[in-house]
Parts: C-alpha cells; structure tokens; sequence
C-alpha cells in the first residue's frame, strides 16, 4: 500500500536554497498549544520541499521532536491531606525528576513519600499522614481527667477534682504536642476549712482544729439570749464556713398600748420572742392595722401596733334622689339617716341607712330608677302609636292587632308607677277554624295542623257519594268556614225487584253503594241472567236485573227476533228437569 502526503503550502525560500524548521521548541505554554504550534510550523516548512518523500521525512522527524518536548515534562504534584512538597525542582518537572512528600508536624508518616515523573504523569504516591495520639494521661487520684476535646495532637486536658478536693500544683490544663503530654495535672488534695468565728453570748459545736469539706456546726445562744440568723454553718469548696455566723440577742417587747383601744387577750408581760397579743378599739372606733402582733427577735411587735380612729360615714350620694331633711358632710357612729327618690324615679334596696363599724353604711346604698315599662309586646298585635326605645313613667302607646287576630282588652296603655302597662296589655287572639271534616268526603287540598284566617281547603267526596255545597272553602274573620261545609251523601239504589223472584241475600230497609243482593227465582221459574247484584257508584244495580220466566217443562220455544224471519221448524222438547238457558 502506497501512502502520498501532499503539502499545500511551499517551504519558505532563502537566498541558499530551501531552509527546514527547528527540530526543537522550548515549551511556552501548556504542551497542547505548544505542540500544535509546532506541528503548524513543520506543515508550512514542508511545503517547501518539491519530493513527497523528504515531505514526509521533516514531518516525522519534526512531530518526534515535539512529543519528545511536550510527553516529557510533569506539573508541580500535589499529596494529600497534611503533606507538605520537600523540594527544590522547578516546574514543569523534565521526564525522570523525583521529588519527595512529607507529613505535616504532628503526623505520623507511613509509606514511601517519593514520586517520579515519566512519560509526562507523576507516580502513584503511597505516602499517608496519621494524626499523632498522646493516648491516655494516667490514673489521678480523688479526681478524673476530663478528655473532652480528645487524646490527639493539638488537644489539650484538664482535671477535674471528686467532691471534696480541690487542683493543688501543677498546670491547669496540659496539650498533646508531638512529643507527648507537655505538663502535669494538678494533684487532688482534701478541702479543709479553719473553725469558724465565735459568737458573743453563744458557742458552737463540734469543736475543731479544723474541717473536713461539708462538715457542719450548730450555733447556740446562752439563756436568755435567742439565736438570730442561720443555726447551722458547713465547710464550703472554698474552705470557709457558709453562711455568716448568727448572733445572740436579748429580746422583749414594751407594753402594747394603743390609744381608744384595750388588749383583747394574748401573752402577759414581760412581753419575751414569740408573745402575741390581740387588740381591740373600743365602741365607736375603728382599727387601722392588724389587731394580732408578734414579738419578734428584734424586740419589736409585728405587725405594727395598730391606731384607733373615730368612726365617721362618708355622706352617701345617690343619683336622682336625697337625704330626707338635708345632708351634712359626715356622720358619726350609730346616726341614722333616711333617703328618698326623685319624682319618676323609685328606690331599690334599703332607704334607713345607720353608720356603723369601719366607716360603713348599715347597708348597702339603694339606687334610684327611672320607672321605665317594658316594651309592649302583644304576641299577633302591632305597635300603631307611642313607639320609642324605652318607656317612662306617663309614656302611652295604641296597640292594634294584625290582621286574622281579634283583640280582647283596651288598645290604649299607659306607664303607671309601679312600672307596669295600665290597664294591662290585650290580648290578640289567632282566629282560627275548626278542623274541617266532611263525612264521606276526604279533605284533598290544604290540610295542616291548625286553620287561620283565610286558609282554605278543597274537599272531595268518597267514592259512592255524591256532594252537596262547595268543595272549597275558606276560613272567615268569624272563625267559620264559608260557605260551609259540604255534604256527601251517599249513593243509594232503589230496592231492586223481580218478579216470580225474592232476594235470599241482602235485604235491607236502603240499598248504598257497594251493597250486594242475591236473588233465587220462584219454583217453577227459571233465572235469566245474573243472581248476584251489586249497588254502583251511579245509583244503579250491576249487572242488570235477572229475570224469572216459567221452567215450561224443559220446553224451549225458539222465538224469531226479526219480522222478516219465519220460523221453519217445530218446537223441540228436552225432558230436563230445571235446564238452564
């Protein structure tokens, strides 16, 4: 197989002949671009040459030289995490350049950190970096080492002493660095607390050189002096006793007199911590304070002492009326006072009021009310006059009742004052039919539980009877049907008859619709037609009535029924007994 390469393009010309390009070009830029350039140069130069053979002879030679240039260089490498590139090559890295990674301090290195490059790509690297780990302080006594933020490099620990002990020496906390822990914990040691201060008039117990942490005293007061503040003290982490020490204190209240009042009962005097007494005001005063205090640890009575004040009522003020015979601005204790209401207005509650204990009215003040009605309602009846929001003493109104109702009272009303309507409201009553009910007849259009005032109903009769009056009436303003109701009376039959026969069923004085009869023929008759008959709705017997004719012994006479008809045979006889025809 034969290959031609054709070069479009002429090597360029020089004054000796035909010059070739460069075999080899540093690399500019990336080896991509530095290869098509070159490629693109060998091209142009190719084209200069006249023979397809030497051609093809600088384009291979040419495109060896470049791949040469751009598959034997390496970029600058990168390792992994916590690596760090020891070296001192330039980059792009020439084919067969090694360089070394190294772990970051405080990393533990495992495997080979050197790569090399070759045909333009770095070796697999096989280097790892492993955090360092200082691993466990150590046991510590009467505490625990607190590893909260880790055993590895760059953590740091602290201790953390048992209840009781408190960190003596040592660092507060100490860190993992590369060569391990850097310091030593503080040591645990027990909380001692020095005894705590003495009190005047008092002790303590127990009594010690010094204490344990928690270990609790007790403070007591020698007779007759009374503890003051906490009883009992312990040894904190601080190593002081907490809280402050009490102190002893002699206590006793003054005789509790209080002006206008007397002590009710209670503890008797010297008045020593804890006595209690109850006061009283007398007759026509009144007390501003408690009336039970207490002697307290301070020589005091708690609450206060209470005051003793004259009783006096505020003059009452009520709205739309007064004090009978005037008002002055206060009253004293037991006065009496009465009060009345304006005209219009009626009192509600006690009118005789007396001042009594704690400034207070005997009762509660009454008030004065407008004398108001209510609103007139008549249940079927309208308000025609007088209509307003509310209703006063003298206010009138007209009442009219609506229309299908009939009023039983007077229409015209008047606010009294007691508050009620005078004379007293109508009454407006419904008018109504009574239920209307035709015998033999059915109620087919307006039915419903009660009939007003023009309400209307249509009737029908029952089959077999027949109305007399209007079907349809309605309710007047009387309460009364009109027209009035309807009869239906029923459909009778005359008293069916045939001769040579009598009824053997049915007889009665009236024949009604419906009513059945059964005739029988006299003996020596013969029934034509049916014996049982039935009263119909049109007053007529159905089928029609039989009829009896002689038995003629069992002689048929054939009768022509046309006048042009001529009888041609003879009369035939049957000698049967009772032959029906």
């Amino acid at each position: 197989m034969t290959h031609t390469l054709t070069l479009a393009t002429p090597l360029p010309q020089t004054d000796g002949g035909v010059s070739a390009p460069p075999l080899y070009n540093p690399l500019k830029k990336d080896n991509y671009s530095t290869f098509h350039s070159s490629y693109s140069s060998v091209r142009k130069a190719a084209d200069l040459i006249p023979t397809a053979a030497m051609k093809l002879f600088v384009v291979l030679l040419s495109v060896l030289s470049v791949a040469r240039t751009v598959y034997g260089e390496c970029p600058r490498p990168t390792g992994g995490e916590h690596m760090q590139l020891i070296t001192s090559v330039t980059f792009p890295a020439r084919e067969g350049t090694s360089v070394k990674f190294t772990c970051d301090v405080g990393y533990s290195t495992q495997g080979p950190g050197t790569v090399t490059c070759t045909n333009g790509q770095w070796s697999s690297l096989q280097l790892t970096c492993q955090i360092k780990s200082c691993g466990s302080y150590g046991e510590v006594l009467n505490g625990r080492v607190d590893y909260s933020k880790g055993i590895d490099f760059g953590a740091s620990i602290s201790i953390i002493c048992n209840n009781g002990f408190y960190p003596v020496g040592g660092d507060p906390t100490v860190n993992c660095l590369v060569e391990g822990w850097d310091g030593r914990l503080p040591d645990c040691e027990s909380i001692m607390c020095d005894p705590p201060k003495d009190i005047a008039n008092g002790y303590f117990d127990p009594r010690n050189d010094e204490y344990m942490h928690s270990s609790v005293v007790t403070y007591y007061c020698n007779k007759p002096y009374k503890l003051k503040g906490n009883k009992t003290l312990e040894c904190s982490v601080n190593r002081q006793f907490i809280p402050e020490p009490p102190t002893c204190v002699l206590v006793q209240c003054p005789n509790p007199v209080i002006e206008f009042g007397i002590i009710a009962s209670g503890s008797r005097p010297p008045y020593k911590e804890q006595s209690s007494v109850t006061l009283r005001c007398l007759q026509g005063y009144d007390m501003k304070g408690s009336d039970s205090v207490r002697c307290n640890l301070d020589s005091e009575w708690v609450p206060p002492l209470p005051t003793c004040i004259p009783i006096e009522c505020k003059t009452p003020e009520i709205s739309n009326g007064e004090i009978e015979g005037g008002s002055r601005p206060s009253y004293k204790f037991q006065e009496t006072i009465t009060l009345k209401c304006s005209t219009g207005y009626e009192i509600k509650g006690q009118k005789t009021l007396t001042c009594g204990e704690k400034n207070q009215w005997s009762a509660p003040l009454p008030e004065c009310k407008l004398i108001q009605c209510v609103a007139p309602t008549v249940k079927g009846g309208v308000l025609v006059e007088g209509s307003r929001p509310s209703y006063r003493y003298n206010d009138s109104v007209v009442i009219e009742c609506s229309s299908g109702h009939t009023m039983k009272g007077e229409s015209t009303l008047t606010c009294g004052i007691t508050g009620q309507w005078t004379p007293k409201l109508p009454e407006c009553t419904l008018i109504q039919c009574p239920t209307p009910t035709v015998k033999g007849g059915e109620l087919v259009v307006g039915s419903r539980p009660l009939y007003k005032y023009k309400d209307s109903v249509v009737f029908e009769c029952s089959s077999g009877h027949t109305m007399k009056g209007e079907g349809s009436v309605t309710c007047d303003i009387k309460g009364q049907w009109t027209p009035k109701l309807p009869e239906c009376t029923p459909n009778e039959c005359r008293t069916p008859e045939v001769t040579n026969g009598h009824l053997v069923v049915g007889l009665r004085l009236s024949y009604k619709y419906s009513d059945t009869v059964r005739f029988e023929c006299k003996s020596g008759f013969k029934m034509i037609g049916d014996d049982t008959l039935t009263c119909g709705r049109n007053s007529q017997w159905s089928p029609d009535l039989p009829q009896c004719t002689p038995s003629n012994n069992g002689v048929i006479i054939w009768t022509c029924t046309s006048a042009a008809a001529v009888v041609v045979s003879l009369s035939v006889q049957w000698f049967l007994h009772d032959l029906s025809v």
